[in-house]
This record gives structure tokens, sequence and C-alpha cells, in this order.
């Protein structure tokens, strides 16, 4: 007995040591960055009544569930960033919890713990889990759900289906993209047999009528964001497929904070992080069969889907057609990707498994430090300064200047946090009395272009160009990337301060650049 008891407090212990070294990644320096656009847009929609949140919720391509809860966490921790963060933060330490228990349920082997600690040190998971947005909710349901539906199926009783029932309806009220999970429920409940494929059909009928209320909602949205225009014929989606599917592989293994041509770091990485998977996909198949029919049905089948619906121009209802967005959305299926490279770890020699190991969390650690000083950031929008541009701004801007801007994380911090006066901030136009005009734009696009009809009329002939004040350097590496992609010179710095004087009629026409 007391032999048995060791053997279960040994795990435990290892668990509870990764939770810890999770939280101390996941909370490190949570606040350093600025708020970025999309995670000052979820505090706007999540501002308010829980009645105004659902109806704010409509005009975003996400269903109801984070701004609900964002609603409630910010109503008790106050709207900042770390308070926005830390909401995603506690459901990432659920997802490290969850994916040990998963993976003890169905994986073969001693790879549970060291499945756990790989989600612990990810830095694509722990990236994405540390933004005020609905990644680590979604990843942590979409595990739970799977789990839940495994003890269901081996236990029959109602509650765990009920269990099983509530957990995927959160997943769907959360992102649609879990919408993928319901069909490898039903033949992972088939596979079980037919008493378990019954039950899984009453389940999935009350995930349904659960979904009732939110399904005119998704259609709307649908109609809103949902396809335009063809992708440029079969060849372009090929390439879509193919570049997208690069891209989370890439995430996958080193995270977003690597540039492509640091060959040092990458090739390594890629070349140890493909052969564990192999190795862990032969041991899959190798072990227990119900380890690698999870595996298909809720890794390999829902990625496969969703790169197929948002590459496909009639199917690409999700914003997800980029590559440069798409390991955004399959996210929630990282863990599973990290259960396998566990068990390849468990293919190899001890020596050598030691040594693949430590090389592969040598390469977690230097994508880490990259993502916590700032460095490395394949995107620059998440380590924007807008609370420095706020702060220079409303420094030097006077009182009857006008400031326009089209970034809802500079009108943020320029506002004090007041989300709900951005939207009449948004509307103003520049009238006859303003002297100076103050523009902040972002590199994606002429911004001025779009401002100046918000302007007035008057602005392109009665403002000239008189002041440019650049933030947020662009490596130069990252600068000349940038150029061939898109095919022109882009600029020095990822985000401009222009400033406009009006020029008095009498002495001549204004000058705008």
């Amino acid at each position: 007995m007391i032999e048995h008891a060791s053997k279960r407090a040994g795990p435990a212990l290892g668990l509870v040591l990764i939770m810890v070294l999770g939280a101390c990644l996941l909370s490190f320096g949570l606040g350093g960055n600025a708020l970025f656009e999309d995670e000052v847009m979820g505090l706007r929609i999540a501002d308010g009544p829980t009645s105004m949140v659902i109806r704010q919720a409509i005009r975003d391509v996400h269903p109801p569930l984070h701004f609900i809860l964002l609603n409630s966490w910010t109503a008790f921790a106050g709207v900042s960033a770390v308070s926005a963060r830390a909401l995603s933060v506690l459901f990432a330490l659920l997802t490290i919890w969850v994916t040990y228990r998963l993976a003890v349920s169905v994986f073969p082997g001693e790879g549970a713990l060291l499945s756990a600690l790989l989600v612990a040190v990810s830095p694509y998971i722990i990236f994405y889990s540390r933004l005020g947005r609905y990644y680590s909710l979604v990843t942590f349901l979409y595990l739970l759900s799977v789990l839940l539906l495994v003890r269901a199926v081996r236990r029959g009783n109602l509650g765990w289906w009920l269990a099983y029932a509530a957990s995927a309806a959160a997943l769907l009220y959360t992102n649609y993209i879990g919408l993928f999970a319901l069909p490898g429920a039903l033949l992972y409940a088939a596979w079980k047999g037919r008493r378990a494929f019954l039950h899984c059909v009453a389940a999935l009928a009350c995930v349904f009528l659960a979904f009732l209320p939110l399904l005119p909602w998704m259609l709307a949205q649908a109609q809103r964001f949902g396809p335009g225009e063809g992708h440029g014929g079969v060849a372009r989606c090929v390439m879509d497929v193919a570049a997208k599917v690069a891209f989370a592989c890439y995430a996958l293994a080193l995270g977003e904070t690597v540039l492509f041509w640091n060959l040092i770091v990458v090739i390594p990485a890629l070349v140890i992080a493909a052969a564990l998977f192999i190795y862990g996909i032969i041991r899959t198949i190798g072990g227990r069969k119900e380890g690698w029919i999870v595996l298909l049905l809720f890794y390999l089948v829902p990625f496969a889907g969703i790169v197929i619906f948002s590459s496909v121009p009639s199917l690409g209802v999700f914003s997800a057609r980029s590559p440069a967005l798409f390991p955004a959305r399959v996210v929630m299926l990282a863990p599973f990707f990290y259960m396998v490279v566990a068990n390849g770890l468990y293919c190899l020699l001890p020596a050598r498994r030691i040594a693949a190991c430590a090389a592969l969390l040598c390469v977690f650690i230097y994508s880490l430090v990259n993502l916590y000083s700032g460095r490395g950031y394949l995107n620059e929008k998440y380590v924007s300064p807008w609370r420095e541009i706020a702060a220079f701004v409303g420094a030097r801007a006077g009182a009857a200047d006008f400031v326009a801007s089209r970034e809802n994380a500079f009108w943020f911090y320029y506002l004090g946090g007041d989300t709900g006066r951005m939207r009449s901030e948004a509307g103003k136009t520049a009238g006859s009395g303003v002297k100076k005009v103050w523009i902040i734009e972002r590199m994606r696009g002429d911004t001025t272009l779009t401002l100046m009809p918000r302007l007035g009329p008057s602005f392109p002939s009665s403002y000239r160009l008189i002041d440019v004040h650049p933030f947020q350097p662009i490596d130069e590496s990252k600068r000349r990337m940038y150029s061939r992609l898109r095919g022109k010179d882009v600029g020095s710095h990822y985000i401009e301060v222009r400033v406009y004087e009006r020029v008095d009629d009498r002495k001549g026409e204004g000058l705008t650049r």
C-alpha cells in the first residue's frame, strides 16, 4: 500500500512542479507589453452590462463566451494589461493539467508528465496564452471536451455525458472552430460500440439545442466576415495550404519570436521536432489503438479541416485566410503535437533522449528570451509601444489640436483606458478652427488616406506636413524581407506620428505628403 501511494505521489508532485513552472513563465512580465489592437477590441466589447456585451459581440467574428467572462473578470480585477491577460493565464494553467490527464488516459508509456512539461514551456502556447484573447480558453475547453468524452464513453453514466455536452457547448460559444471537434466525437463513440454511439448522439443533440440561439448570430457574422473574392484558383489554394501548414509547424517548433533566417536556431529545431514527431507517431500507432484514434480524430483531421476551410474561397468563413494568422487559429490543437513529441522522446535510448530533450528545451529558452525581451517577433503588432506613443502625443498636442488614428490600442492609452470614449472620438472631424492635426498610423497600408474623409473636405488642401515622429524601428533584415513580400519598399519604422499644420489661405496653398 505504501509503495502504491508513493507511485501515485511521484507524478502528482511532478505535475505540481510543472504547473508552478508554467505559472512563472506565463506571468513573468505580463503587463510589460502594451495591449495590442485585438486585446483592446476585446475589452471594448466586454465593457458594460452583460446584455450590452452580447449585443456588442455580434460585431466581432467570435461567439460571446470569452467576452462575457472577460466582463466579469475585469469587473473584479480592473481594466489593465495585467488583468486582461491574467484570465488567459488561468485557463493556460488548467490546460497543463488537462494535457496530463488526457495523456495518461489515451497515450502509451510514461510520456504524460513530459507532455505537460512541453505544454508548460512551449513558446507557441505561452505566446498566445499571455494575450487577453480567447486562445487559452478555447484550448482548455477543447482538451477538456476530449477528456470528458473519453471518460463518458468508458464509464457510460449520465453525469459524464452531461459534462461532455456542457464542455462542447462552451467550446462552441467560445470559437466556431470547435465545430471541427464534433464529427470526431461521433466517430470515436461509434468506434467504441453501438451503446456509446447512441449516448454520443444524445449528447450532441443537447449540444445542438444549446447552440441554436447562437446559429443566427453565426450566420450574420458569416455574412459580414465570410468569403470574399476568389484566391486565384486551385494553384493559389494549394500554395495557401502549404504556407499555412509550414508556418503552423514552424510555430509549434519555435514559437513566433524567432526570425526565419536565423538558421543556426531554426534548422536544428525543425529537424529535431520533425524527427520526434515521426517517432511519436510510430510509437503511438504501435501502442494503444485508442491513442492513435484520438490523435487522428482530434488532431490530424481537425487540423486538415481548418486548413481546407480557411483556404478554399467558397468555404473560408474563418479569419484565418492569411498564413500569418493561421497559427492562432489552431493553437487549441497544439497540446496533441507535444503529446506526440513526448512519446517520440521515449523511442530513444536514455542518453539520446536526454540530449534531444535538452536541445529542444534550449530552442524553447531562446525563443522565450526573445518573447520576454520583445525581440525577434514575426509580427510587430504584439510589441507596439502604444503607452509611449500616447504619452508622447498627449504631452505635445494642444487642447485645440485634432488627433486622428484608426488604432484602438492608441486610444485606450491616450484616453486613460476609457474604452467607452473610443467610439465617439473616432467619429470626430477636423473643423475649420483646428490649427494642427496629429495622425498616428501603423504600417498596414496608407491609413492617412482612409482617415482623410473623417478629417473633413478641407484637410487635404488646407494643411501641410510639418513633422514626422517615427516609433518602433524595424530590424533591417526584417525590413528587406517585408519589402520583398510586399513588392515595394517599406519604411524603417512600424509606427509614425505625422503632424500637419493649417496653412493660412492668404499665405498660399497647403502641402500634404
